[in-house]
């Protein structure tokens, strides 16, 4: 029961009975919170009432008139009188629902025999109800309303019928409010608007363990995995909405992904991107968070492209990495997040996480390189179950002087290690690793590269060509190369230091000015950066 704590009235005094009603009227009404109607300004179709869903509207029709042109009658209209040879006393409402559903008008009170339609913003009636059933002379209209349209809703009194009324609009919950009513979810959507409006929470609503806490006001998908591939599905809406995925073919549901509402690559939307597997079944849960906008929606994406799984996609099964130096390109856009690792990153989600295992050979140092662009790299004591893992892992991070980053690690003789790369782009990185023995293995340690051989230049009016060839990289891949350039033009002294890709042996210098040049290269691996190139002069005029 709601509690009304004021009402809105008219100057013109309304008889006793009339207040009387209108005050028991909206204190039991369910609907949230309760209006009176202002006068009768809303006499006219041209100056009907805006109604703002979620609350009540009563007054009396007594005084109301028919417009020009008015007559009333109606046909076609729902319940056991289905024409309507005439009406009187109309007052108007208009409504824009922000979401599409099914929305229920209903006359809860009325001293009299009343007539309920909804029109388009065109005049075209598109409902209409005279009793609710045999007996009961008020009116209930339940419709599809396209959400951003207009509709006017007119209510009347049979002939010429007036009275006191209480009218209240409620939306239907959607069809797939409850997860045994999912609707089948297309791998097609462009921006498929969601509605949570009037969704509820089921008692035994899931909300699995390491997900965030109390979805609420949910509505559910289903998929059929006709054959294997990466599910993409984008939230258009995340500041409101969550998303789940589980696989529901056997048993309880399987949680795959968990509130994926950030993605580095889509900004603000939430993506799920997950492999299925052909014939199995699966379920999407969308809701919103605790605390979260009480009426909302979203609007969906998703598409699907068929494909196979990387085996080191999961925890389960890393792929192996052997020797004392290496290097491995992850595929980061075939890879995906799993359930666990919402938890484990705390509020950062949305990463396509590669997994591999490698084992020390003798106690030394490991030493991995990785680029400095958000990716991210961490290595672990291997464990039984990705539960176990810590958020940082072993080791520390630094910058070395050819760019990139580098995590070392201290490694004990025999322990296996479970190391982790990935990334919220889906573009493709390299990771580099370089063993160095602490003395209790035959393997010979990483060095710096060699020395790169003088580079050669080539001047043609205001630019300069530089050029060099890879040096022995001392057992240990190059991650980039540093040109530095010294100028003196005049009395003035100038140097300027670039970084360069490992994969670029050639650097183009443009708009030089007139003036004495002198340039090196140097070249940097995971154990150090080599000695510069012998210096080569060249001139500018």
């Amino acid at each position: 029961m709601r509690v009304l704590l004021g009402i809105v009235t008219s100057d013109r005094r309304l008889p006793g009975g009339l207040a009387l009603l209108l005050i028991v009227g909206l204190l039991l009404t369910p609907a949230a919170p309760a209006r009176a109607v202002v006068g009768l300004g809303n006499d006219n179709r041209a100056n009907a009432l805006l109604w703002e869903y979620g609350h009540t509207y009563g007054d009396s029709t007594a005084d109301a008139t028919n417009e020009a042109g008015e007559t009333g009658a109606l046909s076609g209209c729902d319940g056991p009188q289905p024409t309507v040879p005439s009406s009187a006393h109309s007052v108007w409402f208009r409504f824009t629902p922000s979401r599409t559903a099914i929305y229920v008008f209903d006359v809860t009170s009325a001293g009299f025999d009343t007539v309920l339609s909804i029109e388009t913003s065109a005049g075209s009636t598109i409902a209409c109800n005279d009793d609710k059933v045999t007996g009961d002379t008020k009116s209930k209209v339940a419709k599809e309303l396209i959400a951003g349209q207009t509709y006017y809703i007119r209510l009347a009194g049979w002939s010429t019928a007036s009275g006191a009324y209480i009218m209240t609009m409620r939306a239907l919950p959607p069809m797939n409010n409850d997860r045994a009513d999912a609707t089948y979810l297309s791998t097609s959507l462009d921006h498929a608007a969601v509605s949570l409006l009037e969704a509820d929470t089921e008692t035994d609503e899931l909300d699995p363990p390491g997900c965030e806490y109390g979805m609420q006001q949910t509505v559910w998908f289903r998929y059929h995995a006709n054959s294997t591939g990466r599910l993409s599905i984008t939230n258009h809406w995340v500041h409101g909405t969550r998303m789940r995925l589980f696989e529901v073919t056997a048993g309880d549901p399987q949680v795959m992904v968990c509130d994926s509402y950030h993605d580095g690559l889509t900004g603000d939307d939430g993506l799920i991107n997950q492999y299925v597997t052909a014939g199995r079944d699966y379920l999407l849960q969308i809701g919103r968070p605790s605390g979260g906008s009480i009426q909302g929606g979203t609007s969906i994406s998703t598409s699907f492209a068929a494909s196979l799984r990387p085996a080191n996609d999961s925890f389960a099964t890393p792929t192996t990495l052997t020797g004392s130096t290496g290097a491995v390109d992850v595929e980061a856009a075939q890879m995906t997040t799993e359930p666990w690792e919402f938890p484990l990153y705390g509020a950062t989600v949305g990463w396509r996480s590669a997994w591999y295992r490698w084992t020390a050979p003798s106690s030394g140092t490991l030493r991995l390189t990785f680029p400095p662009n958000g990716q991210n790299v961490l290595v672990w004591a291997d464990v039984a179950y990705p539960e176990l893992l810590d958020r940082d892992g072993l080791g520390t991070i630094t910058y070395p002087p050819g760019g990139g980053h580098l995590r070392t690690v201290e490694v004990t003789k025999g322990t296996t290690y479970r190391i982790l790369a990935d990334w919220r782009s889906p573009a493709s990185f390299t990771v580099a690793y370089v063993f160095t023995s602490n003395g209790t293995d035959d393997t010979p340690p990483a060095t710096a590269p060699r020395q790169v051989t003088a580079p050669s230049v080539k001047v043609k009016k205001r630019k300069a060509v530089v050029s060099w060839a890879a040096p022995a990289d001392g057992g240990a891949a190059i991650t980039g190369y540093t040109l530095t350039l010294q100028v003196k033009a005049g009395h003035r002294k100038r140097t300027v230091v670039r970084q360069v890709d490992a994969g670029r042996l050639r650097v183009v210098l443009k708009r030089l000015k007139p003036g004495r040049y002198k340039v090196s290269v140097s070249a940097t691996n995971a154990a150090g950066t080599s000695a510069p190139s012998p210096v080569v002069r060249f001139r500018v005029r």
